[in-house]
């Protein structure tokens, strides 16, 4: 390929001519604004070989119906210290699909200051490869606005999809993706996957590309990594601007820091297929440092994977323990990343060999797909992404089975350093929505530390073979995109004044715009978006017509019986405020467990993930509720209908007290007004037995639709608020 730069006065054109089997001619025009102006020349065998207009828009917003993220924790992990609460704060963005598409699409930030990303069986500008790489022009927005961020197509193979072709003439695939001191490596499959797919057996190997990137820069690793970490699944850990990593990486072995890698082993064996064994859903997680590559040493410090070392757990100190790649004890000695084991930050050296990333608890996928790791600088941590997919009875958890018809769940780690101690930041289920996979937080795209914490963006990829047959997702949880999904999450750390702090949780719950919690000396403020409404989908939102919750909800975990009071007062609402008649707060008691991913009929039962539970927007409730004029009701919901059994008129105008009692399968409601005495506004008793375990909390709901980015909110205030649950009590914290 030979690449020129044309300048004018006012434009700059990357020429980028291709030589081979099929030619291309492709102009890149960006003017001196920034802004890219597409004039491509395509031979047939791309397109039609017409030149193409400018694509519009650039990217969708989805209709905002992706499951709100949790930070209740149903992982071996222990909780974050650092994180205390998550929340998505914009609707899930996707591009143009003839802007880009493709899976996997690590993001890498690059020493000349631009944001590069990788896709494999994708597109730019619908030029279709089985890998793509391009240049990413611009960053997600800093408002509310939908993204305007463009792709830049450098390189790709001349074949549409398939192996064995892909960077370089003999590999096929690439998962791993980064730039270090300026040139670019990459993780790919030679002549095939080691493991199930096109063509096994292949190698895993690493090439690299230096100078100016396109198809033909590439160099193809020759060096086969070897047994246990030849799965081929790997993922450099992402730390700044090119940057190498200085953790545990100084002297005279990394005289220029290191270069930390991810790989992923132990996948699930399909007991009827003996070349069944996907590693995309492993069991162990290991750890790679490499010195950082040299040119009088043909990058082979980083190219040829004998020259790595390898997490061999953590000593009687806690400190990481390294082996040799070329050590033959290797396959003895190589542990795992996991949780905290004994007092250690995981798996100890010398201890259990099998020492897996994470228990195998009974109804727990137990696997990890597609990790990627990143610095958060602002943060001073590391943080681990990847997808869990969710498991079924009928199927074995390969690509067959959850990948493309269970959905997957979100999770975020995080750490001081690669190695550990790892914590539990987030979980966020059905993402995608449906079977996302490969998340990651670009570091470029990691925001500054603010007061009230700080805003990330996340991308992954999902669907890439739609949600399978029979479909085991409903349709609104089937919406996830073909190429670089794209989403803001803000993290409320520990430290920020006014967070709330465990035992309670806050978060969104079903299609709500994002709200928000705040505890101040004595009072919970929360604001919430939504509706509880009586009958189903009272704003038009979804096509099924049936009830679908939204409010944002401030809770603890009651196992057992348990009551919940505070003291409400009712806001001075701005005419402006926008919040619906309907809009209220108040104490709920809620069910939050459910097979994920059940059907009606058909014979076809999902199993749980694990003991954590998911959010139904249509999960059985009882409530008792104050709405902004100040009327007082108890309202709930038990299997399809919901009720609203009594309303007293301006009962809370001054304010009021209000308590909610479980008792076996009766809830009931009680309030007091200026003479502090309790009085029962309803009860009910449910016609199935709830489970033991089930939540009490505070909520806020708007009476409106989720209309993002403007969109109408309640706000209330609660105080003295009081909640006991067997012989214990939580007070306000």
């Amino acid at each position: 390929m030979i690449t020129k730069l044309i300048t004018t006065r006012n434009a700059i054109s990357l020429v980028c001519i291709f030589f081979g089997a099929a030619a291309a001619l492709l102009f890149f025009n960006l003017d001196l604004t920034g802004t890219l102006i597409r004039n491509v020349k395509r031979a047939p065998v791309y397109a039609s070989g017409q030149d193409s207009t400018t694509v519009t828009p650039l990217w969708f917003q989805s209709s905002g119906e992706d499951d709100p993220a949790s930070v209740e924790n149903d992982t071996p992990f222990p909780d974050s210290k650092v994180v205390v609460s998550a929340h998505w704060t914009t609707p899930r963005y996707y591009p143009n699909p003839k802007v880009q598409a493709a899976d996997i699409i690590p993001v890498t930030w690059a020493s000349d200051g631009n944001s590069y990303v990788l896709g494999d069986d994708g597109s730019v500008d619908q030029i279709k490869g089985t890998t793509v790489v391009a240049r990413i022009v611009g960053t997600p927005p800093v408002d509310d606005s939908v993204p305007k961020m463009d792709f830049q197509l450098l390189a790709h193979d001349v074949f549409a999809y398939g192996c064995p072709k892909s960077v370089s003439a003999d590999s096929c695939y690439s998962v791993g993706f980064t730039n270090v001191n300026g040139l670019f490596y990459a993780a790919t499959y030679d002549k095939g996957y080691p493991v199930v797919g096109d063509n096994p057996p292949g190698h895993a190997r690493i090439d690299y590309s230096e100078g100016v990137l396109s198809q033909t820069s590439w160099v193809h690793g020759s060096v086969d990594f070897p047994k246990p970490v030849d799965s081929g699944v790997v993922s450099f850990v992402e730390v700044g601007k090119g940057e190498p990593s200085h953790d545990d990486c100084a002297g005279d072995k990394f005289p220029n820091g290191c270069i930390y890698a991810i790989v992923l082993q132990g996948g699930y064996q399909d007991p009827k297929d003996p070349n069944g064994m996907d590693q995309f859903n492993a069991t162990q997680v290991y750890l790679a440092r490499m010195t950082v590559g040299t040119p009088d040493q043909h990058y082979q410090q980083v190219s040829d994977p004998r020259k790595w070392q390898w997490f061999s757990g953590s000593d009687s100190n806690d400190r990481p323990t390294w082996i040799q790649a070329s050590d033959p004890r290797l396959p003895n000695v190589i542990r795992s990343l996991s949780y905290p084991h004994g007092g250690r930050s995981g798996c100890a050296a010398g201890g259990q060999a099998q020492c897996a990333f994470w228990r195998d608890m009974p109804g727990r996928a137990g696997h990890v797909n597609y990790p990627h790791m990143a610095y958060d600088s602002a943060l001073h941590r590391y943080l681990l992404t990847f997808a869990d997919w969710y498991y079924r009875d009928f199927r074995p958890p390969s690509e067959k089975g959850p990948m493309v018809q269970g959905g997957a769940e979100g999770i975020v780690l995080e750490a001081p350093h690669p190695w550990g101690p790892w914590s539990f930041v987030l979980r966020s289920p059905y993402l995608g929505s449906g079977n996302g996979y490969g998340p990651s937080f670009p570091v470029q795209w990691e925001g500054p530390r603010k007061l009230d914490g700080q805003d990330l963006w996340m991308v992954w990829a999902a669907n890439f073979s739609g949600c399978g047959k029979p479909q085991l997702v409903t349709s609104d949880r089937c919406q996830g995109v073909y190429g670089m999904n794209l989403r803001r999450m803000h993290f409320t750390l520990a430290d920020v004044p006014g967070s709330v702090q465990r035992p309670w949780y806050d978060q969104e719950i079903g299609f709500a715009s994002p709200g928000k919690a705040t505890f101040n000396g004595d009072d919970f403020k929360i604001v919430g978006n939504g509706n509880l409404s009586v009958e189903p989908d009272p704003f038009g939102q979804f096509k099924d017509q049936l009830h679908h919750d939204a409010f944002h909800y401030v809770f603890q975990r009651v196992h057992g019986e348990g009551s919940m009071e505070a003291q409400m007062r009712i806001p001075t609402l701005k005419p402006s405020s926008g919040a619906g008649p309907e809009a209220s707060a108040g104490l709920m008691v809620r069910e939050s467990t459910y097979a994920i991913g059940q059907t009606k009929g058909g014979g076809v039962e999902g199993q749980r993930l694990s003991s954590g539970d998911t959010f139904g927007e249509a999960a059985r409730y009882a409530y008792i509720g104050v709405r902004k004029d100040g009327a007082l009701f108890f309202q709930y919901r038990d299997e399809s209908h919901v009720v609203r059994s009594k309303i007293l008129s301006e009962k809370c105008s001054g304010g009021c007290l209000l308590k909610i009692s479980r008792q076996g399968n009766r809830i009931s409601a009680s309030f007091s007004g200026p003479d502090h005495v309790l009085q029962e506004l309803g009860a009910y008793t449910f016609s199935r037995l709830f489970p033991s375990s089930i939540t009490m909390g505070m909520v806020a709901t708007s009476d409106s639709p989720s209309t993002f980015p403007q969109y109408a909110s309640y706000e209330n205030e609660f105080s003295h608020v009081r909640l006991v649950s067997g012989s214990t009590a939580a007070g306000n914290r």
